[in-house]
């Protein structure tokens, strides 16, 4: 890749996770991607920020 607008056509938002708690702000956003098809690509996101990147799956072992 040259740019990271190309990694646009390599990942695919498949669900966004809210959390219940309005104090917490924070979402995960879950891809799948081309180079992982089995465990994709997990964004735990807080305040709006990036906190962690990892596989879908491992993502929620942080807490």
């Amino acid at each position: 890749m040259e740019r990271p607008e190309q990694l646009l056509d390599r990942i695919q938002l498949m669900s966004i996770l809210i959390s219940d708690s309005s104090a917490k702000d924070e979402l995960y956003l879950n891809f799948s991607c081309s180079w992982d098809r089995e465990h994709g690509l997990g964004v735990h996101m807080k305040q709006m920020k990036m906190e962690h990147i990892q596989g879908v799956y491992t993502l929620y072992d942080l807490e």
